[in-house]
């Protein structure tokens, strides 16, 4: 493990340790930040190509052709 995944690992067990309230709290500090807004577009946006990935795709212009 990296320094940096070790790093990850405590503040998401101390994140997880958190209640609900105070949780909820640290995430709108972070989704008002313009810097952290970025960063969760980011993440967000591997989340769902990864999710996509097993799927089958087609070419372009039949993707056009159907819209």
């Amino acid at each position: 493990m990296t320094t940096q995944q070790a790093i990850a690992e405590v503040f998401l067990t101390a994140f997880r340790a958190l209640s609900r309230r105070e949780q909820e709290d640290i995430l709108n500090k972070i989704a008002r930040d313009r810097k952290f807004r970025r960063v969760l577009e980011d993440v967000s946006d591997r989340v769902v190509v990864e999710e996509e990935r097993p799927k089958a795709s087609r070419p372009l212009r039949e993707y056009i052709a159907a819209r």
